[in-house]
């Protein structure tokens, strides 16, 4: 009997509720509009667009409680708007 136990798994504790966590804050915030000033400030928003990337990543990674390098933004231009599209990977 306890060479199968050998193979079993051990379950972390919280990693049920971090994931009820993370799907809840999909689910609900899947296409969700943020006014801008809520995420870059205005004086940055004058500056490079790396700046604005970094801001964007650090409030989703936040968010979303994920690592910044598992955050892809991108600028899409549409109907004279400029459209963030964010990803994020959850590992």
């Amino acid at each position: 009997m306890m060479f199968f136990g050998l193979f079993r798994r051990k379950k972390k504790a919280q990693s049920r509720k971090e994931a009820k966590d993370r799907l809840d804050s999909i689910v609900t915030g899947r296409r969700r509009s943020v006014p801008v000033q809520e995420v870059i400030p205005a004086e940055l928003l004058k500056s490079s667009e790396t700046d604005v990337v970094t801001q964007i990543k650090g409030y989703v990674a936040q968010r979303f409680k994920v690592k910044e390098e598992n955050v892809k933004v991108q600028f899409e231009e549409h109907n004279g708007y400029v459209v963030i599209i964010t990803n994020v990977v959850f590992h």
